[in-house]
């Protein structure tokens, strides 16, 4: 019964989820069921509740990353977070917990890599880029330039649905290049750092030029629209280099 609440929740039936879900606490691994109802609870704005769960769940199971994520929530620490989101099975469906502790495991990860740079963009409702960098500020003709990225995955996609990035370069010269996906579970609040190249072509002239990113589908070629931008536009930029001569 107490397993029903897991996928009443997602149906948006939460008092009905909130029942079956309280029933859980007795079953095997109960803290996946308090935790899943704190973080409901906390949704429904009854923070009393959800911390209630929290103490149920701790005194069962402290360090099970079903607890973890519902006190990345309640007490918004980025280390239960990363705990969360690193610990979780691959088969489990607990995504309220996994949504909610992703924007704290995001800005955990971009503390821990520092270099990185905050850029916050959501795509098509799919995947949001967390942060990005350019590796270097020169670079010559017919060189490579590294770009790291920080997805996060904000819906749960379906079997077999991918999503890759593609770069462009703006500047005296435009080139498009397209990016493999990267290895990834699909999960609701899922993290993925990258590493990809953008190649300056050979017949790049000096100057400055910009790094804008999309994201699209590998298998039907559709780009993705990010939430800044409208109409045509399916890229945002990321930042300068130099070409030298």
């Amino acid at each position: 019964m107490a397993r029903l609440g897991l996928w009443e929740a997602r149906a948006g039936r939460a008092q009905q989820a909130l029942e079956r879900l309280a029933r859980g606490s007795e079953a095997k691994e109960p803290e996946r069921y308090l935790a899943e109802a704190g973080a409901l609870a906390l949704r429904l704005g009854r923070e009393a509740e959800a911390r209630a769960h929290i103490e149920q769940a701790r005194a069962r199971a402290p360090q099970s990353p079903f607890t973890l994520c519902l006190a990345s929530q309640i007490e918004r620490s980025a280390e239960s977070a990363r705990a969360c989101l690193t610990g979780l099975p691959t088969h489990e469906p607990s995504l309220q917990l996994l949504a909610a502790a992703g924007d704290q495991a995001a800005s955990a990860a971009l503390a821990d890599n520092g270099a990185l740079e905050a850029l916050g963009e959501r795509f098509g409702g799919a995947v949001d880029v967390a942060g990005s960098r350019i590796e270097q500020s020169t670079a010559k003709a017919g060189e490579t330039v590294g770009v790291e990225l920080l997805f996060r995955v904000v819906s749960n996609l379906a079997p077999g649905e991918r999503y890759a990035p593609f770069l462009q370069l703006y500047g005296p010269l435009f080139t498009h290049q397209e990016q493999p996906a990267p290895e990834a579970r699909g999960v609701l609040g899922e993290l993925v750092r990258m590493r990809r190249e953008v190649r300056v072509p050979a017949a790049a002239p000096p100057g400055r030029y910009q790094v804008h990113l999309g994201v699209y589908q590998p298998e039907s070629g559709a780009r993705l629209q990010p939430a800044s931008q409208f109409g045509h536009i399916k890229t945002v930029p990321l930042g300068y280099f130099e070409v030298s001569p």
